[in-house]
């Protein structure tokens, strides 16, 4: 597919090869020392970065069964989404998901003034993420079942898309704040977790369990079940 690049001017250059590695690994120092420059034009806001945590890597001699399928799989979803893609479809979202899409932009909005400054700018532009994702979503569940995408996106794939989005502000934050260390808020939520031997837990589990958590909100608990899921890299949710 072709590369388009909008220049300062607003003039647009489309050309079949790119300088610039969109898709690769940087080392964390590296760019969290070119963030530090600040980021008053929300341009870190832009990208959505992902932390590789430390862990064993095999190498792949012969591409397994598995891997072709999936590769066969990918270039059909893709070759159907440019069929889609050549003709004007207008998708909105059910009432149930307009709704939900409305407390998460609402809790956005929180967060971002909240905040301020790069991480504020990332929070700025998570809602628009937020529909980009879902739309995505939408349209590549119905690419799997060889259909074509309905115009209406249900609450499912906006869940999703704000899980997503959740899952990227917290890798976020980790490359621009200090890792910090485990509050006792977030140990006693993982011996809770322990205690329960591979039961999930929810927020108001922890509420009930955990004695320093009973003066939280319901989404200050989830917001540390965030940091010790995608900062610590511990547990799932």
């Amino acid at each position: 597919f072709p590369v388009t690049i909008r220049s300062d001017g607003g003039i647009v250059a489309e050309g079949y090869n790119s300088l610039v590695s969109i898709l690769g690994g940087v080392q964390p120092k590296v760019l969290t020392d070119m963030m530090k420059m600040g980021d008053d034009a929300g341009k870190w806001a832009r990208f959505m970065f992902v932390y590789q945590p430390l862990a064993e890597m095999g190498i792949l001699l012969e591409p397994s069964s598995e891997y072709l399928k999936a590769d066969e799989v990918l270039n059909l979803v893709y070759h159907r989404f440019v069929a889609w893609a050549e003709h004007e479809n207008f998708y909105r979202l059910t009432p149930e998901a307009g709704q939900y899409f409305k407390r998460a932009q609402q809790r956005l909005e929180q967060l971002r003034v909240k905040h301020g400054g790069a991480i504020g700018n990332a929070y700025g532009k998570a809602a628009g993420r937020i529909g980009k994702l879902a739309l995505i979503l939408h349209c590549l569940h119905y690419s799997w079942r060889e259909e074509v995408p309905p115009t209406e996106i249900d609450a499912t794939y906006v869940k999703m898309a704000v899980q997503l989005v959740n899952f990227y502000h917290c890798q976020f934050q980790y490359f621009m704040q200090p890792q910090e260390e485990l509050t006792n808020q977030m140990v006693a939520i993982i011996n809770l977790a322990t205690r329960r031997k591979g039961e999930w837990i929810s927020a108001r589990d922890a509420q009930r369990g955990c004695n320093n958590l009973r003066v939280l909100a319901s989404h200050q608990v989830a917001l540390l079940f965030e940091a010790i899921a995608y900062q610590h890299h511990l547990g799932e949710i």
